[in-house]
């Protein structure tokens, strides 16, 4: 149970790293938008990076909870798990963080 929670809590942590690193690259590349533009940017990506975060973090303890029924290490499963579904939510929100920055371009040319 303590491995569960380890895993969890290490996928969150991670991800809000790289999700407070792309918002500072999202406010400098929303540099010159309007504040009720960009609003829907930041709307979108962070609703969406805590949805992400939230959904690797419990699909990795599904992993960890695989991976030692196949008789894998636990330190080992951990690991393998906490990378696995931290590089997928930062792809995840790459793709979120365009989608807030077309959002936005498109609210502004739409007036």
């Amino acid at each position: 149970m303590a491995a569960k929670i380890i895993t969890f809590l290490l996928i969150l942590l991670i991800n809000l790293a790289v999700g407070l690193a792309m918002l500072f690259f999202m406010v400098l590349a929303l540099n010159g938008f309007s504040e009720s533009d960009a609003n829907y940017a930041f709307l979108i990506f962070i609703i969406g990076g805590v949805f992400i975060s939230v959904l690797t973090a419990i699909a990795g303890v599904f992993l960890l909870n695989f991976l030692t029924n196949r008789n894998w290490n636990l330190i080992l499963s951990i690991i393998f798990s906490v990378a696995a579904f931290s590089i997928l939510s930062f792809l995840i929100n790459i793709v979120i963080w365009f989608a807030g920055i077309f959002a936005a371009e498109f609210v502004r040319t739409s007036r």
